[in-house]
């Protein structure tokens, strides 16, 4: 990360942060040849790390220290690739742990502080980005919280009117609900056929195209909510039955962390709470951060016990 943050410093001496953002995710970028292997291991570590350090941390389970280091982690990223949702994930995932835990856990001064700063880092950064036009704070937070939370519902309603099935796309038949997964196996495959596609790609041909919201909206792409995921694997049935299973998830893994507060538990109802709230923006489960955060907690994190002066911590 360290080694980033030195390739982000020397890239924004030549060019405009609008334009080095938009070759964060090329060859061209900070991550350059190390962008294959930073998806597959490093970003998943980094973001599982997250939900298990402000688990144990709110559970009153690990050291503070582990989450600092967790978040001092994620700000080298963020910083690195001028993102803002790596803290955007640790705001909004300490508010779930105290919602999920109320009547056990005291909101402190020093908590709300610690996410003023964040969100006040959050902000910070969308102004430099915008560097190059002048500044207003107040507007900046208006029209990203209008273009983020409105913006991924009319997406996919022009989805809807301009894109037929058949045509334009086919049905994905569960690829997409769990297409975190076809990263993961994408490479073995393609060892035995090399024809097969990544389902993302199919989807990112539609919500790459920049379309305008209206007004200064003019640029939206990316978000159309999970909706559209919902919706590309198996049209109106999707979305009632797809709606229907992630609730059900919800509900089992809440009620394993009411009977077991342990990291585990609580880091994957996080997680899944997470994924299911942010469906208002995109679907999570796409991507490989998230599936690889799963399987480290689930895999990884059960399998160690963190001690601190000769007490054992249940993971």
């Amino acid at each position: 990360l360290i080694m980033l943050l030195k390739n982000t410093i020397n890239m924004l001496g030549n060019i405009d942060p609008g334009a080095f953002r938009g070759m964060v995710y090329s060859s061209e970028g900070t991550l350059g040849k190390y962008m294959m292997p930073f998806a597959y291991f490093v970003k998943p570590s980094l973001y599982a790390s997250a939900f298990i350090s402000i688990a144990g941390t709110l559970l009153g389970k690990l050291p503070k220290k582990i989450f600092f280091i967790s978040f001092i982690n994620l700000l080298l990223y963020s910083i690195s690739t001028l993102g803002r949702f790596p803290i955007f994930l640790v705001v909004i995932v300490t508010f779930l742990g105290f919602y999920l835990l109320i009547g056990q856990k005291k909101i402190q001064l020093k908590y709300i502080f610690g996410i003023f700063l964040m969100i006040l880092f959050l902000v910070s950064v969308s102004a430099f980005r915008k560097s190059d036009q002048p500044i207003n704070l107040f507007a900046i937070i208006k029209n990203y919280s209008v273009w983020y939370f409105t913006g991924p519902f009319t997406a996919f309603d022009y989805f809807l009117d301009n894109y037929k099935v058949g045509v334009d796309y086919d049905y994905s038949y569960f690829r997409g609900f769990i297409a975190g997964f076809d990263w993961i196996f994408t490479p073995f495959i393609r060892k035995l056929s090399t024809t097969y596609e990544n389902i993302n790609n199919s989807y990112h041909e539609i919500t790459a195209s920049f379309r305008s919201l209206g007004g200064e909206a003019w640029y939206h792409n990316s978000h159309y909510t999970m909706l559209y995921t919902f919706y590309r694997d198996a049209g109106e049935f999707g979305v009632l039955i797809y709606s229907f299973i992630l609730g059900m998830i919800n509900s089992v893994l809440y009620n394993k962390f009411r009977r077991n507060y342990s990291i585990v538990s609580f880091s994957m109802i996080l997680i899944v709470l997470y994924v299911s709230l942010m469906g208002v923006l995109k679907w999570e489960f796409r991507y490989l951060w998230s599936i690889g955060s799963v399987l480290i907690i689930i895999f990884i994190a059960q399998k160690f016990v963190i001690r601190k002066k000769k007490l054992k911590y249940e993971v």
